[in-house]
């Protein structure tokens, strides 16, 4: 109508924005925060838009960024609400489809302890599962860097070590899945076998053969054994003494680096030993022959070999009959013996012993050189030796002796016996020697007879030259002694006086008697043959011998008169007669020459002899010597002077005098000379030098208590 109207109001519009589609492929679950495209405003509205989802999956509302993990498989609905500036909301929204994941996680065995010796490892991913879809493939990585492996279960060999195991797994609905685990690995080693063999209980400590490792296992091993017989367990030495006869196993136990312990064991037989068994004396005797047994045993099994080794250089003896051998040996000494026993295994032992073979004695007796018959005693001499080491001897004697018996057995086992034989015959003595403790013997045989060693004994006699004997006067006794058969050597007297027997080699002997009483004299003789008559005895009486003590020589002056008294130890029943010894013989000085102690009247010079006479004819003698001194008779004038006449001053008699003195002075006073004793001439001189002629003194002193007598006495030349 053409009409035309003019309004106006003032009115605030809010348009709401026109926003594009929200547009979002479907996700995996595990595909990793993605960001939703924002929708677009069409209309040109302004504002602003925030983006949320059903299960809260976006961790930025602003920038849509959005994690499908939050919100898990399946479905979400996102919104994306625009707010206009003036207000008005718009909202777009999606259903947004979350694809699920492979799930789950893979396993494998053996998950711990150790691996077996290839290090085989089992893998299976049997568990992982995809909600709503299927596997599609598994890859798997053993270790870093290694080849992918596919497949559900796959194994993989390891050596010991710490390895990370990688599967991706990838779903038929596009999505995939890596899982990793990181295990360590501890293989068992391999072992080569223990390859000792069987040994004998004796065999000494040996070393078992170490195993190897075949699987490149590093570590350590042992020995040990169900018997203990391992002595060294790291280098695997064995004594199978320890362990004895019979099995035992030993076992050899690796540990490897990682713990893993690894074992190999055998069963080995350790066989016994037969033990070597000698029988024999320890001492045999020369020239004899010792039995040698053998008895030896075993546990089990058999002894096959047993070999005698006698240590003489003889050969070896095997197997002998019987397990016996008869022996004897060539020199005196020590051998050893060696027996050595093998068995049905092999095992060998010897056992030694030590045989001596003893000396023999050597039996050998002497005996007395002569034995005086009857009834005389042999003395056995014991020549018998041994040598070295023969141990100490026994003697066991037999001395043939029928008529033996009583106190004079026939048999002795002293070892130099004495026998006495009653007669003279042939006597077998036999000496047996056994040496102790080896009895070891030897038989000495010898004959007594006459001649060897029987003699007859000599037969004692004698007589004495006199009826009567005096005391210490020499007696002689002669003998007429005999000797059968044989030769008198020596003759033994026995004065029956208490002095000791004498004996000598002549047929006579002579002694005297130191006092007065009878005596019963014996004699006993022995012959050549050492044979000792029985004692032959004889009485003899002896008197006293009259004894006179020696008398003093007797200086006296002429015509003294003195008794002569001589020491006489008995007077009764004893005549005495005086001689004169020198001329004219005569006994006129003496009061009474037929009695022991006469008076003297000394006018001469003389020897008077006292003859004793006394019982038995016994007589003593005794001299003593008078001697008469003369007159003094003085010159009174000498002439020395070399002419041969009158040239010594001599007073005659004076040398008689014993002790005399004589002293010559001068006229002064002076002593000359002075003289003593025989040395009583004077020759003119002083000190060797003649005196003066002229008139000199002298004084003389005899003795005898004479007064002194003094004169002059002229020198002329």
């Amino acid at each position: 109508n053409g009409c035309s109207f003019d309004t106006a109001q003032t009115q605030t519009f809010n348009k709401t924005a026109a926003l594009t589609n929200l547009t979002q492929a479907p996700v995996c679950e595990n595909g990793g925060v993605i960001t939703i495209a924002t929708p677009t405003v069409t209309n040109g509205a302004t504002g602003s838009g925030i983006f949320s989802s059903f299960k809260n999956a976006f961790t930025n509302t602003t920038t849509g960024t959005y994690n499908p993990a939050l919100a898990g498989y399946g479905v979400d609905t996102i919104y994306y609400t625009f707010t206009a500036t003036g207000g008005c909301v718009s909202m777009k929204k999606s259903v947004l489809t979350i694809k699920a994941r492979p799930r789950g996680q893979f396993t494998f065995t053996p998950n711990s302890g150790c691996l077996d010796t290839t290090g085989k490892v089992d893998f299976t991913a049997a568990g992982i599962t995809v909600p709503g879809s299927t596997i599609s493939s598994y890859n798997w990585q053993f270790q870093t860097p290694s080849a992918v492996v596919n497949g559900m279960t796959p194994s993989y060999n390891y050596n010991s070590g710490t390895y990370t195991i990688s599967l991706n797994v990838q779903a038929a609905n596009g999505c995939s899945f890596d899982t990793a685990q990181t295990q360590t690995f501890n293989k068992l080693a391999s072992l080569s076998k223990l390859t000792q063999p069987s040994i004998c209980v004796n065999a000494g400590i040996i070393t078992i053969v170490k195993p190897t490792v075949t699987n490149s296992v590093t570590g350590s091993g042992v020995f040990s054994s169900f018997k203990n017989a391992v002595t060294n367990t790291t280098t695997g030495t064995y004594d199978p003494s320890i362990a004895g006869a019979g099995v035992d196993t030993i076992y050899y136990t690796f540990t490897a680096t990682g713990g893993c312990i690894s074992m190999v064991k055998k069963v080995i037989n350790i066989f016994p030993v037969p033990t070597p068994i000698i029988s024999v004396q320890s001492n045999l005797c020369i020239d004899s022959t010792a039995t040698f047994n053998d008895n030896s045993t075993i546990s089990s099994g058999t002894i096959t070999t047993r070999t005698w080794n006698f240590g003489d250089g003889t050969a070896n003896v095997v197997n002998p009959p019987g397990n016996t051998v008869v022996k004897g040996f060539a020199a005196v000494q020590s051998y050893t013996i060696k027996l050595t026993v093998q068995s049905d295994s092999g095992c060998i032992k010897t056992d030694s012993t030590i045989i001596t073979v003893r000396p023999k004695p050597m039996a050998n007796f002497d005996f007395s050189t002569s034995v005086c018959m009857p009834n005389g005693t042999v003395n056995f001499g014991n020549n018998s030796v041994i040598a070295a080491n023969g141990g100490s001897l026994v003697y066991n004697w037999n001395f043939g002796d029928p008529f033996a018996g009583g106190s004079n057995p026939n048999t002795s086992n002293a070892t130099t016996p004495s026998h006495a034989y009653t007669t003279i015959q042939n006597y077998p003595v036999r000496l047996t020697v056994n040496s102790s403790p080896y009895n070891c013997y030897s038989i000495f045989d010898d004959t007594l007879k006459a001649g060897r060693p029987f003699y007859v004994k000599p037969i004692a006699k004698f007589g004495v030259s006199k009826d009567t004997l005096c005391e210490n006067e020499m007696s002689m006794f002669t003998d007429s002694s005999s000797a059968p058969g044989s030769n008198l050597l020596s003759w033994t007297w026995n004065y029956g006086d208490g002095s000791s027997p004498r004996t000598t080699t002549v047929p006579f002997s002579s002694y005297a008697y130191q006092y007065a009483d009878t005596f019963n004299v014996r004699l006993t003789v022995r012959n050549t043959e050492n044979c000792i008559s029985d004692p032959y005895s004889l009485k003899v009486t002896v008197y006293p011998q009259p004894k006179i003590d020696s008398l003093k020589d007797i200086i006296v002056l002429q015509n003294t008169v003195l008794q002569l008294l001589p020491t006489i130890n008995d007077t009764t029943g004893i005549s005495f007669t005086w001689y004169a010894a020198l001329p004219p013989y005569t006994t006129t000085d003496l009061s009474n020459p037929n009695i022991w102690n006469p008076y003297l009247t000394a006018t001469q010079t003389q020897i008077y002899v006292l003859n004793a006479l006394g019982k038995g004819g016994c007589s003593a003698q005794r001299s003593v010597s008078v001697r008469v001194l003369g007159n003094i008779v003085i010159p009174n004038a000498f002439s020395p002077n070399g002419d041969g006449v009158n040239d010594y001053w001599e007073i005659k008699n004076l040398a008689d005098y014993p002790g005399a003195t004589l002293s010559i002075f001068d006229r002064y006073g002076t002593l000359v000379k002075a003289l003593t004793g025989q040395a009583t001439r004077w020759d003119g001189t002083r000190g060797g030098t003649p005196v003066p002629i002229g008139t000199y003194y002298y004084v003389i002193d005899a003795g005898f208590k004479q007064p002194k007598m003094t004169g002059w006495v002229l020198v002329i030349r």
